[in-house]
């Protein structure tokens, strides 16, 4: 049934999403359905729900200039920079001084409760976000 379902959304022009739940997935970069989540952020679930219980994938693409304040998440986390470059810092307050630049390959971690910040200073990149649900992004200023 649920394959009759895929199929029809299909013939009418609506891909189903790929990250209801932690799945095996054979797929290429061109088939993922990026959604804009703000004017300089564009997001795309690969498999798993970060909301839920379980793994999650996701990718996340912030446009040159894009900077995200000191935030903590209550899962452990691991980024790898897919392309670009993007700049990482860890602590409650910004120190652009200690941050470090981390260019495609490079990978940094979230551990729970740690706040960090990150800055898309040079330019656009393409992040892979890996982690253990469920999860929430916890502002520092609140």
């Amino acid at each position: 049934m649920k394959t009759l379902l895929t199929f029809v959304l299909l013939l009418l022009g609506v891909q189903p999403a790929i990250g209801e739940e932690f799945k095996a997935l054979a797929i290429n970069a061109e088939a993922l359905s990026w959604q804009r989540l703000g004017e300089r952020v564009l997001f795309t679930p690969v498999s798993g729900n970060e909301t839920t219980a379980g793994m999650y994938v996701y990718r996340v693409k912030f446009a040159k200039g894009h900077r995200n304040e000191p935030h903590y998440h209550t899962d452990d986390r691991t980024i790898t920079v897919l392309s670009g470059s993007i700049r990482v810092g860890y602590g409650d307050q910004v120190a652009d001084a200690d941050m470090v630049e981390l260019t495609a390959g490079g990978i940094y971690t979230e551990p729970a409760g740690q706040a960090h910040y990150v800055w898309a200073r040079d330019s656009d990149v393409i992040l892979q976000v890996v982690g253990t649900g469920p999860s929430q992004r916890v502002s520092v200023a609140d």
